[in-house]
């Protein structure tokens, strides 16, 4: 009985101490977030996302362009919002989730208690800011995993989807200012919300008139980081690295017009080598991304699901993510999965190649897609 007790004791003691430290988080960056767009335009509801198009600006008059324009910059806004809630949602549950014993681990950054981990997991979450001497498209990594209820579980598959909205959004910039009347309707909007700060309107300045009309450390990538989820409790969870080809496909017409601007004897060369080509799509490498992925064995869940009625396709899970992963107890004391950490000299996973392995221009990395690979 007193060993129950002493467990017990443990386990209060833990999650008082977290939210002690937990009521000093509340992200203080994200405070300085300060909504340069007008509230109205976040209210035109009748601009849904599936409904509102951006890539017919052109063809409409100035009045319903300039509506377009504002109900864009207002629903990004308003996405940003959204996610900034839901993130308070999640927040919340997990500290309810900490009362009740549900446990934690974190090995980057290194924590040794449950109590550190999962606050190391909170900021993660919500960590949307890029710190001095961060470039403003890196993403931090966040190597652990914390156990959670269902409805943990739901609030965070929730901000994921507020996430995907907000990316999606952002794709709706782009197109508008990939046209002549959005990039003029969005750069006189700009300039009356953001007078101090001028911007070289064009497609590529998506990222930065964001940032200076939401927060100006505002880290693109980290916010629309999907959280993995998890929807049973798993037998093991391991990490590696990964080695991953930054490609773009690139059509033939596209590539063709790219090299006749260059005037010299490669380019020359590889438009006669390009004549002879049949194939219309190409993969042009960009360089190489290095990240972690995550292996998630759900053995046990597997074999005790309804076959009518399944949870897991497969007995593992492949996931690609630098934040922790969610998954779930229906007890908080229920058996703990084992980890597995990459170390940092553990050699890098290379993704399988689909295409050849070879450039077969000389003046641009210009890849051939094995064979169905670029349909």
């Amino acid at each position: 009985m007193s060993k129950t007790h002493s467990v017990y004791d443990d386990v209060e003691s833990e999650a008082a101490r977290f939210e002690s430290d937990y009521a000093d988080l509340l992200n203080a960056a994200d405070q300085k977030a300060h909504l340069a767009v007008p509230t109205d335009w976040e209210n035109l509801q009748q601009l849904a996302l599936p409904i509102l198009d951006m890539s017919e600006l052109d063809s409409l008059d100035s009045v319903e362009c300039k509506r377009r324009c504002q109900a864009v910059l207002g629903n990004i806004q308003h996405a940003y919002r959204l996610i900034r809630d839901q993130a308070q949602v999640v927040r919340d549950c997990v500290v309810k989730d900490a009362r009740l014993g549900h446990t934690a681990m974190m090995a980057r950054p290194v924590h040794q208690t449950g109590s550190h981990a999962r606050m190391s997991i909170l900021n993660a979450i919500s960590n949307w800011h890029y710190a001095d001497g961060q470039d403003e498209k890196e993403t931090l990594l966040y190597m652990g995993a914390i156990s959670g209820s269902r409805s943990t579980l739901k609030a965070v598959i929730e901000l994921n989807k507020r996430k995907t909205e907000f990316g999606a959004w952002l794709q709706h910039l782009k197109s508008a200012l990939g046209q002549e009347s959005g990039k003029e309707e969005l750069a006189k909007l700009y300039a009356v919300l953001m007078p101090e700060a001028p911007l070289n309107i064009r497609r590529k300045v998506a990222g930065n008139m964001v940032r200076e009309l939401l927060h100006k450390r505002l880290n693109i990538r980290q916010l629309t980081r999907q959280i993995p989820v998890v929807s049973v409790n798993p037998d093991k969870i391991s990490w590696r690295w990964s080695v991953t080809p930054s490609t773009l496909k690139i059509k033939k017409n596209e590539l063709i017009q790219l090299l006749g601007k260059r005037n010299d004897a490669a380019a020359h060369h590889d438009l006669k080598i390009l004549a002879n080509e049949k194939a219309e799509v190409y993969s042009w490498r960009k360089g190489e991304t290095y990240d972690s992925r995550i292996s998630v064995f759900c053995a046990t869940a597997f074999a005790k699901q309804d076959p009518l009625n399944p949870i897991l396709k497969n007995k593992s899970l492949g996931i690609k993510s630098r934040l922790p992963v969610f998954y779930y107890a229906e007890h908080p004391r229920e058996q703990i999965p084992t980890f597995q950490i990459a170390s940092d000299d553990e050699l890098r996973y290379q993704r399988s190649t689909k295409i050849e392995r070879d450039p077969f221009l000389i003046s641009l990395p210009i890849h051939r897609y094995l064979a169905d690979q670029s349909a």
